[in-house]
């Protein structure tokens, strides 16, 4: 810097400093330079429910939908009164795959002792009708 290698130049070796002192060290200099962890697994806690819930809260009620992070399809599902939400990774975004993935949220559901009795989701998922009143859940879907 002090050679004044680039002619004309105003920005001096004071600037610099001051800049690095402001804002700090490169971001992506560091992320280059340190070393990727594999994180740490996610347990999974199931907390026994209070015995006062259950009376109230017995009959569910589920919102779905499938979204996208970084083009990967997920079934998400929230509970209408007691906020409980799952998130189920799912291959495709064909009938059989969301089915088989609704199925293993209403088994979730039943092994806490609660009965999804209604499904509130897009219109899309209208040809879901069938297969869930298979399951004694009604489906009611938007226009």
């Amino acid at each position: 810097m002090t050679e004044n290698y680039l002619p004309n130049c105003p920005v001096t070796k004071a600037d610099i400093l001051a800049a690095e002192n402001i804002f700090g060290p490169d971001v992506s200099s560091l992320k280059r330079k340190t070393t990727c962890r594999n994180p740490h697994a996610v347990k999974q806690v199931v907390k026994p429910l209070e015995p006062s819930v259950m009376p109230h809260y017995r009959c569910v009620t589920l919102c779905a939908d499938v979204m996208f992070v970084n083009g990967i399809p997920f079934l998400v599902t929230v509970s209408w009164h007691i906020k409980f939400g799952t998130i189920q990774p799912i291959a495709n975004w064909k009938l059989a795959t969301i089915m088989a993935g609704m199925k293993a949220v209403l088994q979730v559901y039943r092994r806490a002792g609660f009965v999804v009795t209604h499904a509130l989701m897009d219109g899309e998922f209208e040809l879901l009708r069938g297969v869930l009143s298979e399951c004694e859940v009604a489906l009611n879907t938007t226009v």
